[in-house]
């Protein structure tokens, strides 16, 4: 399962009124409301173990943050 795959899943996870297929890549998980601020640090937790690593404080910016393609790019940099 790739970076996108996973991170779908933990958005499932936390919202589980949601498919993998009906999240957008490129719109913001709270401005689409498919999560809320309490989702979002669900899905930093989700993150963290999943990939394991911990997130530092300044990295939760919006440039990180602002889609899931975003997100993806984040963990690819903190895995490699």
């Amino acid at each position: 399962m790739d970076i996108m795959d996973k991170l779908k899943q933990g958005v499932c996870a936390i919202n589980v009124v949601i498919e993998k297929s009906d999240i957008p890549t490129d719109e913001g998980l709270l401005a689409s409301g498919i999560l809320d601020s309490f989702g979002l640090i669900e899905l930093i937790g989700f993150i963290e173990s999943e990939f394991n690593f911990e997130m530092e404080d300044d990295e939760f910016t919006g440039d990180n943050f602002k889609d899931l393609t975003a997100v993806k790019a984040y963990v690819e940099r903190k895995i490699a």
